[in-house]
């Protein structure tokens, strides 16, 4: 039972716990919000939003979803699942950034 306990990655949960719950109040707020729908503004505030948060990594995904919606043609989806979509890559790409990607780098630069 000890071995279990040691092996335990608790920061880890922990900092994906808190960075779910994050971009889990953001997409809450917004979509609360009374006026998202109908106003644009809103909707660039959300973008910028999760920008912020998933920095420089978000730039990188907000491009690649921009070039992908010229060169591809429009799926039709409701605004809400479009919504929802690219929060959902917010995340995981965030979470990579800050939970895998920048620990490992941290660990490499480290060892030398």
């Amino acid at each position: 039972m000890r071995r279990l306990i040691v092996n335990c990655n608790i920061p880890r949960f922990a900092f994906a716990l808190f960075w779910v719950m994050l971009c889990s109040v953001i997409l809450w707020r917004f979509i609360k919000h009374p006026m998202v729908w109908s106003d644009p503004e809103i909707t660039v505030l959300y973008i910028l939003t999760m920008l912020v948060i998933t920095f420089p990594i978000g730039i990188a995904y907000w491009t690649a979803l921009s070039v992908l919606a010229l060169i591809t043609p429009n799926p039709n989806l409701p605004r809400e699942v479009e919504l929802v979509l690219v929060w959902l890559g917010f995340v995981i790409f965030g979470y990579m950034q800050w939970a895998v990607f920048l620990p490992w780098c941290y660990r490499e630069l480290k060892k030398k």
